[in-house]
């Protein structure tokens, strides 16, 4: 009976550690606005809403290089390498962590604290971050808002020469800016040298882009778990996705099907059909909400297609490349 009891009791603490775990941190849409000399919460919390008391929750200021403004972890504050602006300015509320607020207090806001900060939780198994942005009123932010187009300037020059040598917070900054930006035609992730996590952020600012090219990437579940959330955002402008000569890893991409039906264009070209992501693609083909009107699956591997799950969204089609399939349409 004691090793019945002690198994459950092992086993609801694996399920209850496991649920922990899985967390989304969720932030202010909008800017703040404070006076000067006043005090002022940044807001910040897990979703849903477990504790954080055993989790490293680190705040930082985005600018040309990062400021660290307030770092808990190990179940303590570790303040060793605060920036000296916020030195006895900033503190988190421990009673807070226990229900997941991370939320950040900043004593006395002066000029210099405008601008954007990251909130990057980590637990043992996953992370998740967001950015807040500081703003304080007019009289006081007009020379700061200079230092801050100056800063951007600099990010994304010294990204370009180190091609992905940077932080991945530095590409928070980033993609943080080009939403903020009127919407751009077209933005090239490919440019960008990073590791997954910097892709992932990179990705969250397709929304506001037109056309977005990935193309020749791993891709891999995190970064098509990005994909998703941006595909389906209410406010997103991307039309055209590229992911030609991609490399996909494990079965995300089926749960894109929903996502891609809201593109224009959609470029696979040289890309390795799954029979799954032969599905995936004709489901969105054939959605009746579908807006795709062009599809670029040249040079692409279909093995064992069966053409009667394609033909209905093809014909929906303005413009199609597909050696394969204009073959097949040729040998009638």
């Amino acid at each position: 009976m004691f090793l019945c009891v002690t198994l459950l009791a092992l086993t609801g603490f694996v399920k209850s550690t496991a649920v922990t775990e899985r967390f989304k941190v969720v932030g202010p849409a909008a800017p703040l606005i404070v006076d000067h000399g006043e005090d002022v919460v940044l807001p910040c919390s897990l979703q849903p809403k477990v504790s954080a008391v055993d989790m490293s929750v680190e705040w930082r200021k985005l600018e040309m290089t990062t400021l660290t403004v307030h770092l808990y972890k190990d179940f303590k504050d570790r303040l060793d390498e605060q920036a000296e602006i916020f030195r006895g300015r900033t503190s988190l509320s421990k009673e807070g962590l226990k229900t997941g607020n991370t939320s950040l207090k900043l004593s006395a806001v002066q000029p210099s604290d405008e601008g954007v900060y990251i909130c990057l939780i980590k637990s043992r198994s996953g992370y998740d971050d967001v950015t807040v942005r500081l703003k304080i009123r007019e009289e006081f932010s007009a020379w700061n808002n200079a230092l801050n187009y100056i800063s951007l300037g600099l990010t994304l020059f010294v990204t370009y020469i180190l091609k992905g040598s940077l932080s991945p917070v530095i590409y928070s900054a980033i993609a943080y800016k080009v939403r903020h930006m009127n919407v751009k035609n077209e933005w090239n992730l490919m440019k960008y040298n990073t590791t997954e996590e910097g892709y992932r952020r990179l990705i969250a600012a397709t929304t506001n882009c037109r056309k977005a090219r990935l193309a020749g990437n791993i891709l891999t579940e995190q970064i098509i778990e990005a994909l998703f959330e941006a595909l389906l955002s209410e406010n997103s402008c991307l039309k055209e996705l590229d992911l030609s000569y991609s490399d996909l890893q494990g079965s995300g991409l089926e749960k894109l099907s929903d996502g891609l039906k809201r593109l224009k264009i959609l470029r696979l070209a040289g890309f390795k059909f799954t029979k799954h992501l032969k599905d995936t693609l004709a489901a969105a083909l054939q959605a009746e909400n579908s807006s795709l009107k062009e599809l670029d699956i040249i040079y692409s591997d279909l093995p064992g297609l069966k053409m009667e799950k394609f033909s209905a969204g093809l014909m929906k089609l303005e413009i199609l490349r597909s050696l394969l399939l204009i073959n097949y349409f040729m040998t009638f």
